[in-house]
């Protein structure tokens, strides 16, 4: 008798903070990932390998650590090696059909997205439509660029966004409309193709949308969705940080686009239209479970959501990324299992250590199609099926040259040269006011680790 085995959904976001998703999101609005998560696991402490894009994209696709693949920041590029097995390939020689909608940041596409579709088949895709982010979009050729040129729309958009490099923080909707922006139009045209999926293969499809990612530009209606005034404050910026100067430290110290002018109503303001880009994203995904269910797909379909970093939204005074604070390294991670996986699986709650690098070695597990043991990352399929509520001792990730350790009472950061940067306590501590740096021994707090070589 043959296996039938579960499709996988994979739905990605850019730049979505780990509290803007699920039932216990202050501020923010999720219907549909709340739906998932009731029928699933809804994990509170995921993190990023690294709080940027391509780095980040880079180890979650390849199971390698920044330093492993030389892919420590957007600056150094995309990791493009069709020699390395990857999680997808190994998918695609399971015999699922793979597809991928949206932004991936795999390959050195340069600025033409469809010329590099053959790249991103060699990377084990079958249907490839790859999109951007949104400020690259406005000069890059992808199939969505095009549809704004033959509306007349693109120059409009190159002029907001370079209007808005005067003011990081600006707020105000897309030229774009609602049809014709990006997150509409990733989650239209993935729900076209799964409403003609025909293909007697299982389907992987990877859903990666561009959004919540900045410029605040959510478009009407959502961009007037949420009130300002009902948005949580910002978590401050201590008088004090302390600790050896690391990225975090060089941020703080000058004028940048992380680190605009912010006043609390302006701060407000960007809340609110980033709740509005959430709800956005989560109505497209309500879409297409939506369609799944008509179809009669949604049991055997395995929908994991998480994102490749978080959004700093005016916690501490900045914005985007970039450092280990848990509003932009922490991720959301939701994993509504096929049927079959579901027997002790329902409306959890899962506060084990995960890193992003763990979802492909997952789905490779839970999809039946490999065991995943030659891979970078650890499958937490187990945690899934409920059979146990632990996975690592600690999570790690960096940026540029800054490294992050973090287990579960404590967070540390060191610096390029190995220095203590940041020590917070995670249990008493959760907001991260207090730099422990100068005050707790970082080592005492890692003994069981070996702390000389994390600081190498």
């Amino acid at each position: 008798m043959s296996v039938v085995r579960p499709n996988i959904l994979f739905i990605m976001s850019d730049q979505h903070r780990a509290d803007a998703a699920g039932p216990a999101a202050i501020g923010f609005e999720t219907p549909a990932l709340n739906a998932l998560a009731a029928e699933g696991v809804l994990y509170s402490n995921c993190y990023t390998n690294s709080p940027q894009c391509i780095s980040a994209r880079a180890a979650l696709h390849y199971g390698l650590y920044p330093h492993q693949s030389g892919v420590a920041s957007n600056q150094s590029g995309p990791y493009e090696d069709t020699k390395r097995d990857s999680w997808v390939q190994r998918l695609s020689r399971a015999g699922y059909h793979t597809s991928v909608f949206g932004k991936t940041h795999l390959t050195r596409a340069g600025g033409d997205l469809i010329a590099a579709e053959g790249k991103m088949k060699a990377l084990g895709f079958d249907v490839v439509e790859e999109e951007y982010g949104p400020r690259q979009s406005q000069f890059t050729r992808s199939h969505m660029t095009k549809m704004w040129v033959q509306l007349g729309l693109l120059q409009s958009y190159r002029d907001d966004i370079s209007a808005r490099d005067d003011d990081p923080a600006c707020v105000r909707p897309s030229p774009l409309g609602l049809e014709n922006y990006y997150d509409t139009y990733v989650g239209r045209r993935a729900h076209k193709f799964l409403e003609n999926y025909d293909d007697p293969r299982p389907f992987f499809c990877w859903l990666s949308f561009p959004g919540p990612h900045e410029p605040y530009d959510t478009p009407e209606p959502y961009a007037s969705m949420y009130s300002p005034a009902a948005m949580p404050p910002a978590i401050p910026r201590p008088a004090r940080i302390g600790g050896a100067p690391c990225i975090l430290h060089d941020l703080i110290w000058r004028r940048c686009p992380e680190n605009p002018e912010l006043n609390p109503d302006k701060i407000a303001k960007l809340r609110a239209n980033y709740a509005g880009g959430v709800r956005l994203i989560d109505d497209q995904i309500a879409n297409i479970v939506e369609l799944l269910k008509r179809q009669g797909r949604y049991e055997n379909t395995i929908i994991l959501f998480t994102s490749d970093h978080g959004e700093m939204n005016g916690d501490w005074g900045l914005l985007r990324k970039k450092v280990f604070l848990d509003a932009s390294a922490r991720v959301p991670l939701i994993v509504k299992p096929a049927k079959q996986n579901r027997a002790n699986t329902v409306d959890r709650h899962c506060d084990a250590l995960i890193e992003l690098m763990d979802v492909g070695p997952t789905l490779l597990q839970l999809s039946g199609a490999d065991d995943a043991a030659a891979l970078g990352g650890r499958s937490f399929a187990a945690i899934v099926e409920g059979s146990t509520e632990r996975h690592r001792e600690i999570v790690r990730s960096q940026y540029d040259r800054d490294r992050m350790i973090l287990s579960a009472e404590w967070k540390l950061v060191l610096n390029k040269d190995g220095a203590p940067s940041l020590l917070f306590d995670r249990l008493n501590d959760p907001s991260e006011q207090r730099n422990l740096v100068g005050e707790v021994d970082p080592q005492a707090c890692f003994e069981s680790i070996d702390y000389e070589a994390l600081s190498a």
